[in-house]
Protein backbone atom coordinates (compact mmCIF):
# COMPACT_ATOMS: atom_id res chain seq x y z
CA UNK A 1 0.00 0.00 0.00
CA UNK A 2 1.19 3.39 -0.76
CA UNK A 3 3.12 5.13 2.19
CA UNK A 4 4.31 8.55 0.63
CA UNK A 5 6.00 11.59 1.92
CA UNK A 6 4.36 13.62 4.69
CA UNK A 7 2.60 16.29 2.35
CA UNK A 8 0.70 13.20 0.66
CA UNK A 9 -0.86 12.06 4.08
CA UNK A 10 -3.21 14.69 4.22
CA UNK A 11 -6.43 15.60 2.18
CA UNK A 12 -9.22 17.59 2.01
CA UNK A 13 -12.61 16.74 3.18
CA UNK A 14 -16.78 18.81 3.27
CA UNK A 15 -17.66 18.95 6.47
CA UNK A 16 -21.76 19.96 7.40
CA UNK A 17 -20.17 21.77 10.57
CA UNK A 18 -23.83 22.77 11.69
CA UNK A 19 -27.44 23.29 9.92
CA UNK A 20 -26.03 26.08 8.67
CA UNK A 21 -22.69 25.90 7.73
CA UNK A 22 -20.91 23.97 5.92
CA UNK A 23 -16.27 23.89 5.39
CA UNK A 24 -13.60 22.46 4.19
CA UNK A 25 -11.37 20.56 6.58
CA UNK A 26 -7.77 19.02 6.06
CA UNK A 27 -8.10 15.67 7.46
CA UNK A 28 -5.26 13.14 8.06
CA UNK A 29 -4.39 9.84 6.26
CA UNK A 30 -5.43 7.26 9.09
CA UNK A 31 -2.85 4.85 10.63
CA UNK A 32 -2.80 1.53 8.69
CA UNK A 33 -2.24 0.27 5.21
CA UNK A 34 -4.68 1.85 2.66
CA UNK A 35 -5.51 2.22 -0.89
CA UNK A 36 -5.00 5.62 -1.89
CA UNK A 37 -7.47 7.18 -4.37
CA UNK A 38 -6.89 10.39 -6.10
CA UNK A 39 -10.61 11.80 -6.34
CA UNK A 40 -11.49 13.14 -9.81
CA UNK A 41 -15.93 13.50 -9.44
CA UNK A 42 -18.29 12.92 -6.80
CA UNK A 43 -21.87 12.90 -7.08
CA UNK A 44 -24.00 15.19 -4.87
CA UNK A 45 -27.55 13.67 -3.67
CA UNK A 46 -29.92 16.42 -3.26
CA UNK A 47 -32.35 15.30 -1.60
CA UNK A 48 -30.91 13.14 0.89
CA UNK A 49 -27.55 15.75 0.84
CA UNK A 50 -30.58 18.75 1.59
CA UNK A 51 -31.20 16.69 4.82
CA UNK A 52 -28.53 15.86 5.73
CA UNK A 53 -26.42 19.40 5.94
CA UNK A 54 -29.42 20.53 7.40
CA UNK A 55 -29.63 17.82 9.87
CA UNK A 56 -32.51 17.00 9.44
CA UNK A 57 -31.95 12.84 9.96
CA UNK A 58 -34.06 11.13 12.46
CA UNK A 59 -32.34 10.49 15.64
CA UNK A 60 -33.83 6.66 15.56
CA UNK A 61 -32.23 6.78 11.91
CA UNK A 62 -28.86 7.88 12.34
CA UNK A 63 -27.14 4.48 12.34
CA UNK A 64 -28.85 3.34 9.56
CA UNK A 65 -28.10 6.38 7.15
CA UNK A 66 -24.31 6.15 8.21
CA UNK A 67 -22.30 6.04 5.19
CA UNK A 68 -18.79 3.94 4.57
CA UNK A 69 -15.76 6.08 5.54
CA UNK A 70 -18.22 8.77 7.33
CA UNK A 71 -17.28 10.58 10.15
CA UNK A 72 -18.56 12.88 12.80
CA UNK A 73 -22.61 12.06 13.27
CA UNK A 74 -25.72 12.55 11.57
CA UNK A 75 -26.68 15.05 14.11
CA UNK A 76 -23.99 17.08 12.93
CA UNK A 77 -20.91 17.73 12.27
CA UNK A 78 -20.69 15.13 9.81
CA UNK A 79 -18.50 14.27 6.63
CA UNK A 80 -20.52 13.23 4.46
CA UNK A 81 -21.58 11.46 1.01
CA UNK A 82 -21.85 8.62 -1.00
CA UNK A 83 -20.84 8.20 -4.67
CA UNK A 84 -16.91 9.24 -5.61
CA UNK A 85 -14.64 8.57 -8.42
CA UNK A 86 -10.74 8.54 -8.68
CA UNK A 87 -7.87 7.00 -9.73
CA UNK A 88 -5.81 4.35 -7.71
CA UNK A 89 -2.31 5.93 -6.65
CA UNK A 90 -0.65 3.08 -5.88
CA UNK A 91 2.69 3.22 -7.93
CA UNK A 92 4.10 -0.52 -9.05
CA UNK A 93 0.74 -1.88 -8.50
CA UNK A 94 -1.11 -3.49 -11.58
CA UNK A 95 -4.11 -0.93 -10.79
CA UNK A 96 -2.32 1.98 -11.02
CA UNK A 97 -3.96 4.54 -12.68
CA UNK A 98 -7.66 2.96 -12.69
CA UNK A 99 -10.54 4.29 -12.69
CA UNK A 100 -12.47 3.05 -9.77
CA UNK A 101 -15.87 3.85 -8.19
CA UNK A 102 -16.50 4.19 -4.46
CA UNK A 103 -18.51 4.86 -1.48
CA UNK A 104 -17.51 7.63 0.11
CA UNK A 105 -17.91 11.58 1.47
CA UNK A 106 -16.46 13.92 -0.61
CA UNK A 107 -12.56 14.72 -0.08
CA UNK A 108 -9.58 14.93 -2.56
CA UNK A 109 -8.04 11.68 -1.70
CA UNK A 110 -9.51 8.75 -0.06
CA UNK A 111 -7.62 5.81 1.90
CA UNK A 112 -9.50 3.12 1.84
CA UNK A 113 -9.73 -0.97 1.71
CA UNK A 114 -9.07 -2.80 -1.44
CA UNK A 115 -12.53 -4.87 -0.86
CA UNK A 116 -14.72 -1.62 -1.10
CA UNK A 117 -13.48 -0.02 -5.05
CA UNK A 118 -14.83 -1.26 -7.80
CA UNK A 119 -13.10 -0.72 -11.22
CA UNK A 120 -14.61 1.18 -13.67
CA UNK A 121 -14.79 -0.59 -16.90
CA UNK A 122 -14.17 0.57 -20.44
CA UNK A 123 -16.65 2.76 -21.76
CA UNK A 124 -17.98 4.38 -18.90
CA UNK A 125 -16.53 8.00 -18.28
CA UNK A 126 -15.14 9.39 -15.08
CA UNK A 127 -18.05 12.09 -14.38
CA UNK A 128 -20.82 9.00 -15.76
CA UNK A 129 -19.41 6.74 -13.58
CA UNK A 130 -20.81 8.74 -10.33
CA UNK A 131 -24.13 8.09 -11.53
CA UNK A 132 -23.59 4.25 -10.33
CA UNK A 133 -25.11 4.62 -6.70
CA UNK A 134 -28.30 6.24 -7.73
CA UNK A 135 -28.46 3.90 -10.96
CA UNK A 136 -28.57 0.79 -8.17
CA UNK A 137 -31.52 2.80 -6.65
CA UNK A 138 -33.08 2.45 -9.57
CA UNK A 139 -32.25 -0.45 -10.79
CA UNK A 140 -33.75 -1.90 -7.30
CA UNK A 141 -36.58 -0.03 -7.41
CA UNK A 142 -37.57 -1.52 -11.00
CA UNK A 143 -36.90 -4.94 -9.30
CA UNK A 144 -39.53 -4.34 -6.26
CA UNK A 145 -42.00 -2.99 -8.65
CA UNK A 146 -41.67 -6.09 -11.37
CA UNK A 147 -42.14 -3.99 -14.26
CA UNK A 148 -42.68 -6.02 -17.84
CA UNK A 149 -43.31 -5.75 -20.86
CA UNK A 150 -46.35 -3.99 -21.82
CA UNK A 151 -46.77 -1.88 -18.52
CA UNK A 152 -47.94 1.92 -18.26
CA UNK A 153 -45.53 3.49 -15.82
CA UNK A 154 -46.02 7.15 -14.21
CA UNK A 155 -42.78 8.45 -12.84
CA UNK A 156 -43.43 11.27 -10.28
CA UNK A 157 -40.26 13.59 -10.07
CA UNK A 158 -37.90 13.79 -12.52
CA UNK A 159 -34.90 14.83 -10.35
CA UNK A 160 -32.14 12.31 -11.09
CA UNK A 161 -33.45 8.79 -9.78
CA UNK A 162 -36.72 9.50 -11.60
CA UNK A 163 -34.49 10.20 -14.91
CA UNK A 164 -32.64 7.17 -14.53
CA UNK A 165 -36.01 5.46 -13.69
CA UNK A 166 -37.96 6.37 -16.95
CA UNK A 167 -34.78 5.95 -19.13
CA UNK A 168 -34.92 2.36 -17.84
CA UNK A 169 -37.79 1.31 -17.98
CA UNK A 170 -38.12 3.28 -21.36
CA UNK A 171 -35.84 0.43 -22.71
CA UNK A 172 -38.73 -2.76 -22.07
CA UNK A 173 -40.36 -3.27 -24.92
CA UNK A 174 -43.83 -2.00 -24.89
CA UNK A 175 -43.92 0.01 -22.01
CA UNK A 176 -45.59 3.52 -22.27
CA UNK A 177 -43.76 5.77 -19.44
CA UNK A 178 -45.28 9.10 -18.26
CA UNK A 179 -43.17 11.77 -16.48
CA UNK A 180 -45.37 13.67 -13.80
CA UNK A 181 -42.68 17.13 -12.73
CA UNK A 182 -43.32 20.56 -12.12
CA UNK A 183 -40.18 22.42 -12.77
CA UNK A 184 -40.15 23.73 -16.66
CA UNK A 185 -36.50 22.81 -17.00
CA UNK A 186 -37.18 19.65 -15.88
CA UNK A 187 -39.96 19.49 -17.81
CA UNK A 188 -38.28 20.57 -20.97
CA UNK A 189 -35.43 17.88 -19.86
CA UNK A 190 -37.91 15.02 -20.10
CA UNK A 191 -39.56 15.90 -23.34
CA UNK A 192 -35.79 16.48 -24.92
CA UNK A 193 -35.26 12.65 -23.45
CA UNK A 194 -38.46 11.72 -25.64
CA UNK A 195 -41.14 11.06 -22.91
CA UNK A 196 -44.30 11.68 -22.33
CA UNK A 197 -45.58 14.44 -19.70
CA UNK A 198 -48.52 13.34 -17.32
CA UNK A 199 -51.23 16.24 -18.30
CA UNK A 200 -52.70 16.16 -14.69
CA UNK A 201 -55.15 19.04 -16.17
CA UNK A 202 -56.78 16.23 -18.77
CA UNK A 203 -59.34 12.72 -18.17
CA UNK A 204 -56.02 10.76 -18.10
CA UNK A 205 -55.52 10.57 -14.69
CA UNK A 206 -58.78 10.29 -14.03
CA UNK A 207 -59.02 6.64 -15.85
CA UNK A 208 -56.63 5.02 -13.23
CA UNK A 209 -54.33 3.92 -16.01
CA UNK A 210 -50.98 2.88 -15.26
CA UNK A 211 -49.70 -0.67 -13.55
CA UNK A 212 -47.10 0.82 -11.50
CA UNK A 213 -46.40 4.62 -10.73
CA UNK A 214 -42.97 5.46 -9.09
CA UNK A 215 -42.89 8.47 -6.81
CA UNK A 216 -39.27 10.25 -5.99
CA UNK A 217 -40.83 13.93 -5.51
CA UNK A 218 -40.84 13.65 -2.18
CA UNK A 219 -43.91 15.72 -1.63
CA UNK A 220 -46.99 14.93 -0.64
CA UNK A 221 -48.73 15.82 -3.67
CA UNK A 222 -46.55 13.88 -5.78
CA UNK A 223 -47.52 10.94 -3.85
CA UNK A 224 -51.17 11.43 -3.97
CA UNK A 225 -50.79 12.06 -7.84
CA UNK A 226 -49.15 8.59 -7.99
CA UNK A 227 -51.51 6.61 -5.76
CA UNK A 228 -54.55 8.22 -8.42
CA UNK A 229 -52.46 7.14 -11.37
CA UNK A 230 -52.27 3.23 -11.02
CA UNK A 231 -55.48 1.49 -11.93
CA UNK A 232 -56.85 -2.09 -9.86
CA UNK A 233 -54.07 -3.30 -7.76
CA UNK A 234 -51.99 -1.00 -8.74
CA UNK A 235 -48.15 -0.24 -6.94
CA UNK A 236 -47.11 2.71 -6.11
CA UNK A 237 -43.37 2.13 -5.24
CA UNK A 238 -42.08 5.20 -2.92
CA UNK A 239 -38.61 6.25 -3.38
CA UNK A 240 -38.67 9.51 -1.59
CA UNK A 241 -36.83 9.51 1.62
CA UNK A 242 -38.73 12.52 4.11
CA UNK A 243 -36.21 13.07 6.79
CA UNK A 244 -37.69 14.02 9.88
CA UNK A 245 -40.61 16.16 8.10
CA UNK A 246 -44.52 13.71 8.42
CA UNK A 247 -46.43 14.00 5.27
CA UNK A 248 -50.60 13.05 5.15
CA UNK A 249 -51.18 9.79 3.04
CA UNK A 250 -55.20 10.39 1.94
CA UNK A 251 -56.17 6.70 2.06
CA UNK A 252 -59.67 7.49 0.61
CA UNK A 253 -61.40 7.38 -2.69
CA UNK A 254 -60.43 4.34 -5.45
CA UNK A 255 -57.46 3.25 -2.82
CA UNK A 256 -59.28 0.28 -0.95
CA UNK A 257 -61.54 0.14 -3.66
CA UNK A 258 -59.08 -0.91 -6.18
CA UNK A 259 -57.11 -2.60 -3.69
CA UNK A 260 -54.42 -0.62 -4.40
CA UNK A 261 -50.62 -0.69 -2.67
CA UNK A 262 -47.13 1.41 -1.41
CA UNK A 263 -44.17 -0.14 -1.42
CA UNK A 264 -40.75 1.53 -0.19
CA UNK A 265 -38.07 0.74 -1.96
CA UNK A 266 -34.74 1.76 -0.76
CA UNK A 267 -31.20 0.89 -2.08
CA UNK A 268 -29.62 -0.98 1.32
CA UNK A 269 -31.11 -4.33 0.76
CA UNK A 270 -31.37 -6.20 -2.91
CA UNK A 271 -35.04 -6.36 -4.00
CA UNK A 272 -36.27 -10.01 -2.22
CA UNK A 273 -37.25 -12.28 -5.14
CA UNK A 274 -33.29 -11.35 -6.46
CA UNK A 275 -31.53 -12.06 -3.16
CA UNK A 276 -30.63 -15.62 -3.31
CA UNK A 277 -29.04 -15.45 -7.05
CA UNK A 278 -27.69 -11.31 -6.72
CA UNK A 279 -25.04 -9.59 -4.37
CA UNK A 280 -24.32 -6.14 -4.25
CA UNK A 281 -21.21 -6.76 -6.31
CA UNK A 282 -23.00 -8.05 -9.43
CA UNK A 283 -25.98 -5.63 -8.84
CA UNK A 284 -23.09 -2.96 -9.59
CA UNK A 285 -21.63 -4.53 -12.15
CA UNK A 286 -24.63 -4.68 -14.27
CA UNK A 287 -24.73 -0.57 -13.23
CA UNK A 288 -21.89 -0.41 -15.21
CA UNK A 289 -23.16 -2.15 -18.07
CA UNK A 290 -25.66 -0.21 -18.37
CA UNK A 291 -23.51 3.30 -17.90
CA UNK A 292 -22.03 1.98 -20.66
CA UNK A 293 -24.96 4.23 -22.61
CA UNK A 294 -23.72 7.90 -23.39
CA UNK A 295 -27.01 8.74 -23.17
CA UNK A 296 -26.72 9.41 -19.32
CA UNK A 297 -23.90 12.07 -19.45
CA UNK A 298 -27.45 14.26 -20.62
CA UNK A 299 -28.70 13.67 -16.91
CA UNK A 300 -25.54 15.79 -15.43
CA UNK A 301 -26.58 18.77 -16.20
CA UNK A 302 -23.97 20.78 -14.32
CA UNK A 303 -20.69 20.54 -12.44
CA UNK A 304 -18.80 22.41 -9.49
CA UNK A 305 -15.65 23.02 -8.61
CA UNK A 306 -14.96 21.14 -4.81
CA UNK A 307 -13.42 24.59 -3.50
CA UNK A 308 -17.08 26.25 -4.36
CA UNK A 309 -19.10 23.39 -2.41
CA UNK A 310 -19.45 25.18 0.67
CA UNK A 311 -21.10 28.05 -0.76
CA UNK A 312 -22.94 25.70 -2.46
CA UNK A 313 -24.57 23.87 0.64
CA UNK A 314 -25.25 27.45 2.07
CA UNK A 315 -27.53 28.23 -1.03
CA UNK A 316 -28.84 24.33 -0.89
CA UNK A 317 -30.07 24.73 2.40
CA UNK A 318 -32.45 27.26 0.75
CA UNK A 319 -34.21 25.37 -1.47
CA UNK A 320 -32.64 22.53 -3.98
CA UNK A 321 -31.12 24.46 -7.60
CA UNK A 322 -32.88 24.24 -10.87
CA UNK A 323 -30.49 21.82 -12.40
CA UNK A 324 -30.67 17.91 -12.54
CA UNK A 325 -27.68 15.94 -11.76
CA UNK A 326 -24.79 17.93 -10.01
CA UNK A 327 -21.33 16.54 -10.05
CA UNK A 328 -18.26 18.11 -7.99
CA UNK A 329 -14.85 18.30 -10.30
CA UNK A 330 -11.51 17.98 -7.74
CA UNK A 331 -8.31 19.86 -8.42
CA UNK A 332 -6.76 16.69 -10.00
CA UNK A 333 -9.50 15.88 -12.19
Amino acid sequence: MHEGCPMSNTALALWHESSQATNIRIVQKPEGQWLEVHALHSLISMGTERLVCMGRVPAALEHTMEVPYQEGSLNLPVKYGYSLVGRIHEPGDPNHQRLVHLLHPHQTKAWVNPDDIFLIPDGVSARRATLASNMETAVNAIWDAGVSVGDTVLVVGYGLIGALLAELINKIPGTTVYVAEKQPTRCKKAKDMGLQLWETDTNIQAQNICDIAFHTSAQQEGLETAMNSVGQEGVVIELSWYGDRPIQVHLGGMFHAQRKAIRASQVSSIAHQKQLRWDFRRRKALVFDLLKDERFDRLLTDSISFEALPGFFSELRAGPPPGMGWTVTYPSA
